[in-house]
């Protein structure tokens, strides 16, 4: 069986095209690499195309962060349970 990373944007000769609309996501690095001539040390966090996230995430560079507006909603549920966990001691 043929291993192919055909449509990857990290293998060299890929056509892949740096279009603006291109979604984004934001990452915490966990093991430091060079992206776009710059070292990012681990612990950093950083907005990457979402098709180089995934990339770097398979190969256990980043780790993914949630989106803020996701975040903001997790850290409101869980200010209503520790409310509510409060109200009935």
């Amino acid at each position: 069986m043929t291993l192919l990373a055909a449509g990857s944007p990290l293998v060299a000769g890929n056509s892949f095209s740096g279009d603006k609309s291109m979604q984004t996501v934001r990452v915490k690095v966990t093991r430091a690499f060079y992206y776009d001539r710059t070292l990012h040390e681990v612990g950093r966090r950083l907005e990457l195309p979402k098709q180089h996230a995934l990339e770097f995430s398979a190969a256990g560079k980043v780790e993914m962060l949630p989106d803020d507006a996701v975040e903001k909603q997790v850290i409101a549920r869980e200010r209503q349970r520790q409310d509510a966990g409060q109200g009935k001691a």
